[in-house]
């Protein structure tokens, strides 16, 4: 899509401008292609390395590649690489990349020069809403009995709700000081089936106040009154993670750029290596009991760095937009050949 972009804005000269959300698109050394994980995973899956970076190469290099020189010379626009990333740094096409500077670890040295890091951007519908009634009674009853609390989200990934509960049981049976956990478990599938074993536990553990089951909720309200996130690794959970100064522990399929932010939240010293899904069982309570450990590392670096994610505005649509502005009155801006 970004080759057929280039193209309306070289035939019919209008100026262009990426909003990119998947920055490690653009080629750096800085990062691999894929970043691996510590743990190996069978080959033969999607979330393989051999298979995901099978993938990016395809997003990267064209896919119309025989086609698209053709709608090139046919509208008399001179050809350019079948890469479509390089071919914009080298143009030094302007770059808006939503992301606060030091949570992704600073701009490349080999990035161009029109390619901005901004702020994470949150595309909320007007003020936040509150938490439900239901909520708030978990969380005040949580904290009145001394239990950390810990939400537990996956997004739109495909984990099953069984794989959810199992992981929410160990936690709370296991871990050292007793937490409470919300799991955040998204639409489901009416056909989805969990044994009525583990739906009887999940039930006893919710009448005693230390299981909250439910499909989703505003992170902005949530993730404050958390004392350890479990994310998927996606941006804008990392984002809205990192901004409340908690412990956060990435696991799940870990597609493309979640390796990377869960990459990110190690190096930032808030959390470990990124598991995947597969993994996480056999460690997760070691890694929630670090996760709660009072002035444990990871809490105290959280809470240390958490007001470097958090910009001039709460949703970042201020920045972004001045981005956008300033491009366009610095004449960096131009069709995407020049």
């Amino acid at each position: 899509m970004t080759a057929i972009a280039m193209i309306l804005s070289e035939k019919l000269n209008i100026p262009m401008i990426g909003f990119i959300f998947q920055p490690t698109c653009l080629p750096s050394e800085r990062y691999p292609a894929v970043v691996p994980l510590s743990k190996s995973i069978i080959d033969e899956t999607i979330i393989s390395h051999k298979t995901q970076k099978a993938i990016k190469g395809i997003m990267d290099n064209n896919i119309f590649e025989d086609n698209i020189p053709n709608i090139r010379a046919r509208r008399g626009l001179p050809p350019h690489s079948k890469n479509t990333w390089i071919h914009i740094v080298k143009t030094n096409m302007p770059l808006i990349i939503p992301i606060q500077e030091y949570a992704f670890g600073g701009k490349p040295s080999d990035w161009h020069e029109n390619a901005r890091l901004t702020n994470f951007i949150f595309l909320r519908k007007g003020p936040l809403s509150d938490l439900s009634p239901k909520f708030e009674n978990f969380l005040n009853e949580a904290k009145k009995n001394d239990h950390p609390i810990i939400a537990i989200g996956f997004s739109s990934m495909p984990i099953p709700r069984t794989t959810i509960l199992d992981i929410v049981m160990l936690l709370i049976e296991r871990c050292t000081r007793k937490p409470a956990v919300i799991a955040l478990v998204g639409n489901r599938d009416s056909k989805e089936k969990v044994s009525p074993q583990l739906e009887e536990k999940a039930n006893i553990l919710k009448e005693k106040g230390l299981l909250l089951e439910e499909k989703g909720a505003p992170f902005g309200r949530l993730f404050p009154r958390l004392d350890c996130i479990i994310i998927h690794g996606g941006l804008g959970t990392t984002a809205e993670a990192l901004r409340v100064g908690v412990p956060v522990i990435v696991t799940g399929v870990l597609l493309m750029d979640q390796r990377f932010w869960g990459r990110r939240v190690f190096e930032l010293g808030v959390g470990p290596e990124p598991v995947h899904i597969s993994n996480f069982p056999s460690v997760c309570v070691e890694l929630v009991d670090k996760a709660l450990e009072k002035n444990g590392s990871w809490a105290v670096k959280a809470d240390e760095i958490k007001t470097k994610f958090i910009g001039e505005s709460d949703d970042g649509v201020e920045e972004n937009l001045r981005a956008f502005m300033e491009f366009t009155k610095l004449n960096a801006i131009s069709t995407s050949h020049k």
